[in-house]
């Protein structure tokens, strides 16, 4: 039985561990997942999000919920779709993720920072997962400027650094990619501007394809 998942003090390893080993409590927690009391909503989504990162597996079965989620017109929704969905592409033995490609970047194309910003955040972990992606994602990456609706592309790109950083060693864009991070040096985003210049720093010009 699920614990108090309204408390601020819930003990998210220890419900994983209880989800992992009962179906019920697992299928409460993604029932929680739309539920409208905030702190329940967030409570249950940080313990799937635990069991994505660390047993993908385990939590693959319920792939349609969380594309679900990504369809919603609720932001919050997509964005625990958004995090959920970046990590069970470790576990995508079907090429599922394939398949809502477009619709997981389509999220890329609106006027919501926060959910873009996520989205290009939890990138690096998808290209990582699944290689072959990789040049389709550094693409959305590199044309957030052209994609994104909302005004805040700055911070964005800013983020999108962070995502390179992750897979640029297996990149074959780094040239594209090195060349994107140069230009965010005289970004008026602060984060864009300081994330290039760690960028910059750790991987200089090797941008050798």
């Amino acid at each position: 039985m699920l614990p108090d998942m309204s408390d601020n003090n819930v003990d998210i390893r220890a419900v994983a561990k209880m989800a992992i080993a009962d179906d019920k409590v697992m299928a409460q927690l993604l029932a929680n997942l739309v539920v409208k009391k905030e702190k329940i909503r967030f409570n249950s989504f940080n313990v799937l999000l635990h069991i994505a990162e660390t047993k993908p597996e385990l939590l693959y079965p319920s792939w349609e919920v969380f594309v679900g989620l990504l369809g919603s017109n609720n932001s919050q929704h997509q964005y625990i779709a958004i995090f959920i969905i970046a990590n069970l592409v470790k576990a995508d033995t079907e090429n599922r993720f394939e398949a809502i490609f477009n619709d997981y970047y389509g999220i890329l194309e609106g006027d919501k920072t926060i959910t873009a910003a996520n989205l290009v955040k939890n990138s690096g972990k998808i290209a990582t997962a699944k290689p072959h992606l990789e040049p389709l994602i550094t693409e959305k990456l590199l044309n957030i400027d052209t994609l994104h609706r909302g005004k805040q592309k700055s911070l964005i790109k800013g983020i999108a650094i962070e995502a390179f950083t992750e897979y640029y060693g297996m990149s074959t864009r780094r040239e594209k990619i090195l060349n994107f991070v140069k230009r965010q040096q005289y970004s008026d985003s602060p984060k864009a501007m300081h994330n290039a210049a760690e960028f910059l720093s750790s991987f200089g010009d090797s941008n050798k394809e």
